[in-house]
């Protein structure tokens, strides 16, 4: 792919294709690292750990006993 770098204020940037950025899970906010090596730009998105609340965003008690419902007892159980 060939982009052309244009001036932003006081600094330059590049346009990255919407299709590049959908298969690198990327979006309007995201970090990136930057680095020159051996006369090339490599940028490279910044993995965010997800933490407990990314994962439990969401859910409802509701929700998690539905599917509670569908596994057997094993013992100890509390709802």
């Amino acid at each position: 792919m060939v982009a052309t770098i244009k001036k932003w204020g006081n600094s330059y940037g590049i346009r990255i294709p919407k299709t590049m950025i959908n298969n690198l899970s990327v979006t309007e906010g995201s970090n990136i690292n930057i680095v020159e090596k051996n006369g090339k730009i490599i940028i490279t998105p910044i993995e965010v750990p997800l933490t407990i609340e990314d994962l439990i965003e969401g859910m409802t008690r509701e929700g998690v006993l539905d599917q509670y419902e569908e596994y057997p007892e094993i013992g100890g159980e509390i709802i």
